[in-house]
């Protein structure tokens, strides 16, 4: 069935729980049984409509953008693309808005459309005359103001990105290239890249490998990964664009200011259906569409095991209830042992996972500004959760008005809900900490 039942709903929340509590609203993804795979998302300016583009499975016909009414879900129409009057047989990894026009991501180049509004589905096609050759493979595509962030996919020898994308450990990389008021690409530079003339960007950030989408907003960069039939992964990030740059040679010389993705800085993780493709935020929802229901993958990916999503979704995923399986990490200085939110509220029925990461030395103690228990929940002397009195460090979790301790890792089963607070027990002596000392969370509900 090409839409949803109530069992599809149901066997979301058993299998992706997390991605269930953060569901805003999903809606069925047009074109599949036609032979079409979806790829980009976004969601016009000014309007409820969601764009989603798609590619042909045999290559025979032109890539499409259909609009979608992101309030009904229902499907206003499909436009066949078209570049300089000829049709435009490509992959279509990422679409984004920017400056008024529709940017299109497809084999190494950025081709701009104007906006279509849901009237211009009725007929006719929409059409290009203009595009830009970019340092990437422009497998997706977000906007972030007036900045195209051009992004690609990385997976072993057969999709290998050009060796100067493949620096600080990561396998790809996404750049940036600014969109001036006319609707140009404000770049002039250009150099080669495999037998290619392309435009300088911006700047970039590194990311892993097989990325399928990538979103920016000023606080946080989302990335979708996936390959094959297995679960795919969205992984946010607190942003590295505020931090000081790396200086990142070019593949011709030269360089350009560059981020890298810090796993230690990871918001939010969880599990997605197989074939999650590019992604956009839209104001603290973020879209993500999925390829498992195309007619090329959805009987082959069924017969191993795949959840075959044929909706594309609208999280809230950063909320401030952390949906149950999500994960968020958060950074402790050793030396301040005041309390810190932790950004998630715990909800009535859920429990609380913490993991200490990275070592802390206490040297003294101080208890009297605290409540505290110990481990198994029972008041009395502080001990950490492997049972070692002393000063081996202890982190101290309080959930509403109640404190825990935490010298290691702990499960938390709060007696109220309400939001998450960590502190260090007394800094002690700073010198005997790594400064890397962080907790991830994990929200799970109680059976």
């Amino acid at each position: 069935m090409w839409g949803e039942s109530p069992s599809h709903r149901l066997s979301l929340r058993e299998r992706y729980r997390a991605v269930a509590e953060c569901l805003v609203e999903a809606h069925p993804i047009p074109e599949l049984p036609a032979g079409f795979v979806p790829q980009g998302i976004a969601r016009l300016p000014d309007s409820s409509t969601v764009a989603l583009s798609l590619y042909h499975d045999r290559g025979r016909r032109a890539s499409i953008l259909v609009l979608v009414d992101g309030e009904s879900g229902t499907h206003l129409g499909s436009l066949p693309l078209h570049v300089n009057g000829s049709p435009l047989v490509g992959h279509v990894g990422g679409i984004a808005v920017c400056r008024g026009y529709l940017w299109v991501a497809s084999e190494g180049r950025l081709y701009r459309f104007k906006s279509p509004s849901a009237e211009a589905a009725i007929d006719g096609v929409l059409s290009s005359e203009m595009s830009f050759a970019v340092d990437s493979e422009a497998d997706c595509l977000s906007s972030q103001g007036d900045l195209l962030w051009v992004g690609e996919f990385a997976h072993g020898s057969r999709y290998r990105t050009a060796s100067h994308h493949r620096q600080n450990g990561c396998a790809a990389w996404a750049a940036a290239y600014r969109v001036d008021e006319a609707g140009m690409i404000d770049s002039t530079a250009t150099y080669e890249v495999g037998g290619r003339s392309v435009l300088r960007p911006e700047l970039v950030v590194f990311v892993p490998d097989q990325v399928q989408g990538i979103a920016f907003r000023e606080d946080f960069i989302a990335i979708s990964t996936s390959y094959g039939p297995a679960d795919s992964r969205l992984t946010v990030y607190d942003s590295p664009l505020t931090q000081q740059p790396l200086a990142v040679e070019l593949h011709s010389g030269g360089t350009v200011p560059g981020y890298v993705l810090d796993e230690q800085k990871t918001v939010v993780r969880m599990a997605l259906p197989a074939g999650a493709e590019d992604l956009e935020w839209s104001g603290r929802q973020l879209l993500v569409g999925f390829e498992g229901a195309a007619r090329r993958y959805r009987s082959r990916w069924s017969l191993s095991g795949a959840f075959i999503e044929d909706r594309y979704y609208v999280l809230d995923p950063v909320a401030d209830a952390l949906p149950a399986d999500g994960q968020v990490r958060v950074r402790i200085d050793a030396t301040d042992p005041g309390w810190r939110p932790a950004g998630v509220r715990l909800l009535p029925g859920q429990s609380l996972e913490v993991r200490c990461q990275g070592r802390i030395t206490l040297q003294k103690h101080r208890l009297d500004d605290y409540p505290y228990v110990t481990a198994d929940g029972q008041s009395g002397e502080l001990r950490s959760s492997s049972g070692v009195r002393g000063p081996n460090g202890c982190l101290l979790v309080k959930i509403g008005v109640k404190v825990y301790a935490a010298g290691a890792d702990l499960v938390i089963d709060p007696e109220t809900a309400g939001e998450v607070q960590l502190a260090i027990l007394e800094n002690g002596d700073p010198a005997n900490n790594d400064g890397s000392f962080s907790v991830e969370l994990t929200v799970r509900n109680r059976n």
